[in-house]
């Protein structure tokens, strides 16, 4: 089962309650542990409010909607108010419902808006139905909304926002009544939150690729169809749904998982592909052989004799990706055909692939407006790209790549496609069939997708596709720039059930002559590699480190994975915590402070980040998920403890009396940028364990098969490749902490133990 960060489900009830017997207000209210959640909906005059335990959050501003040209809306009673009822029902995931619904006239449009709430679920539902469509609804902007239901206008001081925004999700924080929230077409979810972390989510339920928020510097907030729309098809229908919750992480994971749901999407897991679970080589940008091949060869010459070193060095790559420069471009250097050219691979892809002996991961673009593809397969052409509109060149193009040794199918430019062509904008239909007929095929081939520069509207849209497993979560890799910065991003990419990659890294500073986006012999160094190696671990993704040949750091790449090549994961991606948003709620920002955990025969060990911090954090042991004033942790500084540097407190005591101060310093010989690295190990009577030495992530279910403690101490069953030898750290005396090491040779069947007695 997929680890979830979530302490409890929590079960509501629902109810419609009218206080006479002819009031107009009609309240909606979902009850759970955390609270009260009320919607009041007043069927005379269609206004609305929010509140959340007893404190009015949101009060709406307006019902308007943009059709024949003209704006209808309820303050200017242009929009008029036909009737109103109460029904009950049941949708497929979410359960049984309680509905208000108005009907109104936006001249002679018939519109209907509808507030549900529902039982088992703590959401409710804003709809707005078209019964016979809309048309000339267009304000020629992707910036504003023309189905304006909701929206808000007053808003609680008390409330701070989170949103993602752009490409790769992005992470904004702020103050809800201090200015401007960034929406539109790049805009994301929105997560409102106060003090005490009491936390909702506002975001579409449905039509993702046409849907968004727009915040007017008024002051208020609405969401809805993105003004590019032309028309509204008959029976239309667009929902955005209110998710309750206590904190932010517990939110983001219930909110995510309700969406799941909602379509029948079940979450990618850190085995779906073998390249999320498995070490793979990356030639993507910022990798040094990014259309860059060794002096006098081509690129199946420079492919078999990367891989030809890398077994030589023992480094157990166990997939390889190929970026686009393998494939023909056309007009506007779109995508020809998905092919290999054959200067790049004079005997084909299916020939490397034998020859190096991995799977594959294969990197796609938009496709060129002079593709010779629309001959054959339905595509929307416009001047800049071609948006495929056909399941069929999926299956052709993904299927003959699969007989080359291709797994995963990686469709780049994602926000390129969706920005430079109107029919992803201007209809409600084109984005939506586009990335659904790509999944579709994937699904029949028993392939899995990789997401990249995506928009957060496409990661919603990712819930309509099984087949869509991971995503990139940080920009293209430069060395020597701040790329490792993922965590933020995982949050929400993890949350709709999508496996974070950060993106290719070297593990040596200084590679000559090499090539990326800003040319030749640019950016040729990275003083991060450690930092840059520990984040790839820390996303529980794909690892692909990307350095030339002869330069890969064998000690640094296998603190990622086994000798076998499975890597070590933590149960989750790290991702910030609730206790940050706390602590900075006056002052609300993004620092890069993560945390993520793994669960063993009921022990959690928890894995903490911090780099570049602004100023110290303070986390108190009931910070940690699942733990309370009452858990025993010792906190355990990596870097500090195994590289005994003078000075620093190795280890540490983290329980209700003492928390953890976490410094603005960094520690010397790791990398330029800041940060510290902490393994959180829960304390038990005679032994703590630390984990594995030599790996970032020190406990791993890819590692351990259990962990059992006794009187005496404590045994660890573990696993990995036949004869590969292990050390594990345990630290026996907390107030004079020495670190003991433990070895074992695993037997032919790879399995073993060791002890702390």
């Amino acid at each position: 089962a997929r680890p979830v960060m979530v302490a409890r489900e929590v079960l509501l009830l629902v109810g419609v309650l009218c206080a006479l017997t002819r009031a107009t207000i009609v309240h909606h209210v979902i009850y759970g542990a955390e609270g009260e959640i009320v919607v009041k909906f007043d069927t005379a005059s269609g206004d609305y409010s929010v509140s959340v335990d007893n404190e009015d959050w949101l009060t709406s501003d307006n019902i308007a909607f943009h059709v024949d040209g003209k704006w209808y809306n309820s303050k200017d009673s242009t929009l008029v108010l036909k009737s109103s009822s109460n029904t009950k029902g049941t949708s497929t995931f979410l359960g049984q419902y309680v509905a208000t619904s108005i009907e109104w006239n936006a001249g002679s449009v018939p519109v209907i808006t509808t507030i549900k709430s529902y039982q088992t679920t703590p959401a409710i539902v804003f709809e707005v139905s078209y019964p016979v469509g809309a048309v000339n609804t267009s304000l020629n902007t992707n910036t504003d909304v023309i189905t304006n239901f909701p929206m808000f206008s007053k808003f609680s001081s008390s409330l701070n926002y989170l949103t993602f925004q752009g490409l790769f999700a992005n992470p904004v924080v702020g103050k809800l009544q201090a200015g401007h929230m960034p929406g539109g077409i790049e805009g994301g979810p929105v997560f409102l939150y106060n003090e005490k972390l009491r936390t909702v989510a506002l975001s579409p339920l449905d039509n993702f690729m046409v849907s968004i928020h727009e915040w007017v510097e008024s002051g208020s907030l609405s969401f809805g169809i993105q003004g590019k729309v032309k028309e509204l098809p008959y029976g239309f229908t667009s929902s955005t749904v209110l998710y309750g919750g206590q904190g932010i992480r517990s939110t983001v994971s219930g909110w995510g998982a309700m969406l799941l749901g909602v379509y029948g999407k079940k979450p990618a897991t850190l085995a779906s592909d073998e390249i999320i679970s498995k070490l793979g080589y990356w030639t993507d940008d910022g990798g040094y052989y990014w259309y860059n091949t060794e002096p006098g060869k081509n690129y199946q010459e420079t492919v078999i004799d990367v891989m030809n070193y890398l077994k030589s060095a023992n480094i157990p790559v166990k997939n390889f990706q190929l970026d686009s420069w393998w494939y023909p471009k056309g007009k506007n250097d779109g995508v020809l055909e998905w092919i290999p050219m054959s200067t790049v691979f004079p005997d084909g892809i299916k020939y490397v692939h034998d020859q190096i002996g991995v799977p594959l991961a294969m990197h796609n673009r938009y496709f060129a407006p002079d593709t010779p593809y629309q001959k054959n397969f339905s595509m929307i052409v416009e001047e800049y790209c071609a948006l495929p509109q056909d399941e069929n060149l999926f299956l052709s193009i993904m299927g003959a790549s699969k007989s080359w040794g291709n797994v995963v199918y990686e469709q780049d430019w994602l926000i390129t496609t969706y920005e430079k062509m109107n029919a992803t904008q201007d209809n409600v239909v084109a984005g939506r069939k586009w990335l659904v007929s790509m999944g579709a095929a994937a699904a029949k081939l028993n392939m899995t997708i990789q997401y990249c520069m995506p928009l957060p509207l496409h990661l919603l849209q990712s819930v309509e596709a099984q087949p869509v497993t991971q995503t990139r979560v940080s920009g293209d890799y430069v060395p020597g720039t701040d790329q490792w910065k993922a965590g933020w991003s995982s949050m929400l990419a993890w949350a709709l059930g999508l496996v974070p990659y950060k993106d290719d890294f070297w593990t040596t500073e200084s590679q000559p002559n090499c090539y990326n986006m800003d040319g030749r012999g640019t950016h040729c160094t990275e003083p991060n590699t450690i930092l840059q190696t520990l984040s790839a671990a820390l996303t529980a993704g794909p690892v692909g480190p990307s350095d030339m040949i002869g330069k890969m750091n064998r000690t640094l790449i296998m603190h990622t994975c086994r000798n076998d090549g499975l890597l070590l994961k933590a149960d989750y991606p790290a991702i910030p915590l609730d206790a940050f948003f706390r602590n900075t709620f006056a002052t609300p920002r993004v620092d890069q402070i993560w945390l993520s955990s793994t669960t063993i025969s009921s022990y959690t060990f928890h894995y903490l980040l911090a780099a570049g911090l602004p100023s110290p954090f303070t986390l108190r042991v009931s910070d940690l998920p699942g733990a309370s004033n009452q858990s025993n942790y010792v906190a355990i500084d990596y870097f500090s403890l195994l590289n005994k540097i003078a000075g620093q407190t190795a280890v540490a005591t983290l329980d209700n009396a003492h928390d953890l101060v976490v410094p603005v310093a960094g520690l010397p010989n790791i990398g330029q940028e800041p940060f510290r690295y902490y393994v959180l190990a829960p304390q038990t009577a005679k032994c703590v364990l630390m984990g594995e030495v030599n790996k970032f992530i020190t406990v791993s279910k890819q590692r351990i098969k259990s962990i059992t403690v006794t009187s005496l101490g404590m045994s660890v069953a573990v696993m990995g490749s036949p004869g590969e030898s292990l050390q594990f750290g345990f630290i026996k005396d907390v107030a004079n902490p020495s670190l003991t090491v433990a070895s074992v040779i695993l037997d032919q069947q790879g399995l073993g133990s060791v002890s702390c007695n």
